[in-house]
């Protein structure tokens, strides 16, 4: 209050409970309960804006790819808001902060996804044997490299002992 910071609020265009209209169906999910909250102080909201659930979709959509955030369809609705915001003329050279409230991989079952999901189930499946390396591929030992043969168990027993003793009188000639 009295900063010069505006609060928008931003709700499904489907469901403009907070703008005064009706609840209805929508595919934001997250946002637009179809009532307004108990905790929600309306007069702490300077604007509500609306935005269509195609466009929230449309919009979380491209993220990954032009700005590397992998968001969630809420997400896409506030950045399109937030967009909205910035092309009004009163917003120019103003800082703009959108709160990006979800991210993307919980939505990889939804909506948000669908198209990838049915372009990634229209790609061929390899079987076993096409996805296995080939022979080839796996390198053979070197002639040149003889395999190192290990000695015996009780070879190298003994051959510890030995070395331990000679450490041991090495420390004790150390010690005179």
């Amino acid at each position: 209050q009295g900063s010069g910071c505006k609060i928008i609020a931003v709700e499904p265009e489907e469901s403009p409970v907070l703008s005064g209209g009706n609840p209805g169906p929508h595919k934001i999910q997250g946002i637009g309960a179809g009532f307004k909250p108990a905790v929600l102080d309306m007069d702490l909201v300077d604007e509500v804006l609306t935005v269509s659930s195609e466009k929230s979709i449309a919009r979380a959509r491209c993220m990954p790819t032009t700005e590397g955030l992998l968001v969630g369809i809420s997400a896409g609705a506030i950045i399109d808001a937030a967009i909205a915001l910035g092309t009004r003329p009163e917003y120019a050279e103003k800082v703009i902060v959108a709160i990006v409230p979800s991210y993307g991989e919980r939505y990889l079952s939804t909506v948000l996804f669908s198209e990838i999901v049915e372009e990634c189930k229209a790609l061929p499946v390899c079987t076993e044997e096409e996805c296995s390396p080939a022979p080839e591929a796996v390198p053979e030992p070197s002639k040149e490299e003889a395999p190192v043969e290990e000695a015996p168990k009780e070879e190298a027993k003994e051959e510890d002992k030995k070395e331990e003793e000679k450490k041991e009188e090495e420390v004790k000639e150390a010690d005179k």
